[in-house]
């Protein structure tokens, strides 16, 4: 309901007054064996920010490892002063082809322009593979 001022409506500033787009990141592939790496990454063009509304992380095991070791899901910001933030870490030792683990954030927040954001995977284990499911979606908007 608007607030009234001056005998004018005067609505709430909301990051979705100012001219939205919505984003979208995803990165799905069934991997071999492999370090922590870099799958997707988004940063805001000047001058717009964005809003991060939802991250979803899945893994299931394709191919069992021979030994099965750690498989990690992770999203990483990188603020454009400097830094290094983890958003979100979803980890998982599971040796059972078909199984899978997920996780969702919703409502992560503002991303300033110039701010990276990161999908990353992995999978220590070895001779194994895992399909990965990694996904963010969230909205641009003017600064």
């Amino acid at each position: 309901m608007p607030r009234w001022y001056a005998g004018r409506s005067v609505a709430r500033p909301s990051y979705y007054d100012r001219e939205p787009v919505p984003i979208a990141l995803n990165y799905y592939d069934i991997v071999p064996n492999h370090n922590l790496t870099v799958r997707a990454s988004y940063t805001p063009p000047y001058p717009l920010a964005a809003f991060i509304e939802v991250i979803s992380m899945t893994g299931a095991r394709s191919v069992a490892g021979a030994p099965s070791n750690l498989c990690i899901g992770y999203v990483r910001l990188l603020p454009y002063y400097g830094g290094t933030y983890d958003v979100s870490l979803m980890s998982f030792n599971i040796n059972v082809s078909g199984v899978s683990e997920s996780l969702i954030v919703t409502n992560y927040g503002y991303m300033a322009y110039g701010d990276t954001i990161q999908l990353l995977s992995s999978d220590f284990s070895t001779g194994g593979s895992v399909l990965w499911n990694l996904a963010l979606k969230g909205t641009e908007f003017i600064y």
